[in-house]
C-alpha cells in the first residue's frame, strides 16, 4: 500500500499515522494529501526499549498535540506543527 493510500485509509477511518517516514511530510506539506495527524519518530537510539521508553516519555506531549497535527518526536524533544488544508479546500 503506498503512503497516499496510507493516509487516505487513515482519514477516511479517523486515524492517525505513527511513523518513522519522512516521505509522509512530502505528502502532506507539498502535495496537501489530507491527515487526521501524522507521528514522525526520529530517535536515535541502538535499540527498540529504547526507542519504547523515549516514546512513552513523550507520550504526554504528543497525545495533546497530534490531532490536526504533524508531531516530530526526536531524543530531545517534540515539535508540532499544524497541519495545512488540503489542496482544493475553500
Amino acid at each position: 500500500m503506498s503512503d497516499a493510500d496510507l493516509l487516505k485509509m487513515a482519514v477516511e477511518q479517523r486515524r492517525v499515522i505513527l511513523t518513522a517516514d519522512k516521505g509522509f511530510g512530502e505528502l502532506v506539506f507539498r502535495q496537501r494529501v489530507s491527515a487526521v495527524g501524522v507521528i514522525l519518530l526520529r530517535f536515535r537510539v541502538p535499540s527498540e526499549p529504547e526507542r519504547t521508553a523515549l516514546f512513552q516519555a513523550h507520550w504526554p506531549i504528543i497525545e495533546r498535540s497530534v490531532p490536526g497535527h504533524f508531531v516530530v518526536a526526536t531524543n530531545r524533544r517534540v515539535r508540532r506543527t499544524p497541519l495545512p488544508p488540503p489542496v482544493g479546500f475553500p
